[in-house]
């Protein structure tokens, strides 16, 4: 499993860094959907479906599934489940979809792209 790295090991050249703020990098939408089959939404996101360390959100439910979720995320956020955040529930959205209240749904700003590698 990948907990047995070494992290302190890695070297990184962290000179040309720039220090900011959280909220300078990304924003929180406040997006909400209204009609998901009008807007053509198909992916359904509670805390059940982020799994704890996982940068990868790999499970979804179906609008076919009773639902009273609203808030809309998209492609490219990252959905945090603020509810027990000593879990470590956070996930790259790889699509549309609409998500629990107790997930904070954060979108890079303007050019920002968040690169996820695999060591």
């Amino acid at each position: 499993m990948e907990d047995n790295i070494a992290y302190s090991n890695i070297k990184l050249d962290k000179s040309k860094w720039k220090l900011v703020q959280f909220g300078d990098v990304v924003v929180e939408p406040k997006e909400t959907c209204k009609d998901i089959y009008a807007e053509g939404i198909f992916h359904v996101v509670g805390l059940e479906h982020i799994d704890t360390g996982d940068i990868h959100l790999r499970k979804s439910a179906t609008t076919e599934e009773t639902t009273t979720f609203s808030k809309k995320f998209r492609k490219g956020d990252v959905l945090f489940g603020r509810r027990r955040a000593y879990l470590k529930k956070a996930a790259l959205a790889d699509f549309d979809g609409i998500c629990s209240g107790d997930i904070t749904v954060f979108r890079p700003k303007d050019q920002l792209s968040l690169i996820c590698c695999h060591l």
